[in-house]
């Protein structure tokens, strides 16, 4: 797989350095290195809501619509979130 800006990217080698990861706890590592940054949140909130972790969709949803007046393409996605 060609990745944007990444390039060639061996998806067997990277499922298989994934498959013991815990996802939930990776992006609870990134928010907390990235604690203000909306489009963070907005990220966490899809792959919650894409879950189906109600709570955990909302709360993120709720703090990435209040950085949306400062990144443009949040506000052009913010809508993908159901709540």
């Amino acid at each position: 797989y060609d990745m944007p800006r990444t390039g060639r990217v061996d998806v067997a080698a990277l499922r298989a350095h994934l498959a013991g990861e815990d996802g939930s706890a990776r992006i609870a590592q990134a928010l907390a290195l990235r604690p203000s940054d909306a489009s963070m949140r907005f990220a966490a909130a899809l792959v919650a809501q894409a879950d189906q972790r109600a709570t955990d969709t909302g709360r993120l949803a709720v703090e990435a619509r209040q950085g949306v007046a400062g990144d443009a393409l949040l506000a052009r996605n913010i809508a993908q979130l159901a709540h």
